[in-house]
């Protein structure tokens, strides 16, 4: 028993130790310059977030099909893409799902804003997307205005651009 004891603490202090030693994690925040990407659209494209900016607010929608909260914020994104187009781009990032997939999500559900795909979970994890759907508005300069914004906080603040 007293071995156990003696181990577990040895492995505590070393934990400890040893966590305190290189780089200290990064967080984003709002203000923070948004990280720059570039991942295929569903044509196979090239998009990078500078080319999204383009004069408009951009929302950043981390998406994955089978995921009832992503499915159940599409028709509201769909509106969102109509009806604020000339101030907003929202743009669905697909996690590590097949093209095929996520092509027929988008059919079943007439989705026309952008969709691109984050087929090996880099950008997700540049911008610390822990769950989806994850919303991040960036504002026309790039920079992070809203983190983990939801839906109901979206359309009031689109009502305000």
């Amino acid at each position: 028993m007293k071995k156990i004891i003696v181990i577990s603490m040895l492995y505590a202090l070393c934990s400890m130790l040893f966590s305190s030693c290189g780089p200290k994690p990064q967080f984003m925040a709002v203000g923070d310059e948004a990280p720059g990407f570039s991942i295929l659209d569903m044509n196979g494209n090239k998009v990078s977030l500078k080319s999204l900016l383009n004069g408009k607010e951009v929302v950043l929608n981390f998406w994955a099909s089978w995921c009832p909260e992503c499915r159940a914020e599409v028709s509201r994104l769909k509106e969102f893409s109509e009806k604020y187009k000339d101030k907003i781009e929202i743009v669905g990032i697909n996690l590590e799902e097949s093209k095929e997939t996520v092509q027929s999500f988008i059919e079943s559900n007439g989705i026309k804003y952008k969709i691109l795909l984050d087929s090996n979970g880099k950008t997700a994890k540049l911008y610390m997307v822990r769950g989806v759907p994850t919303n991040i508005l960036i504002n026309k300069d790039g920079l992070i205005k809203k983190l983990n914004i939801d839906i109901r906080e979206m359309e009031s603040y689109l009502i305000q651009i």
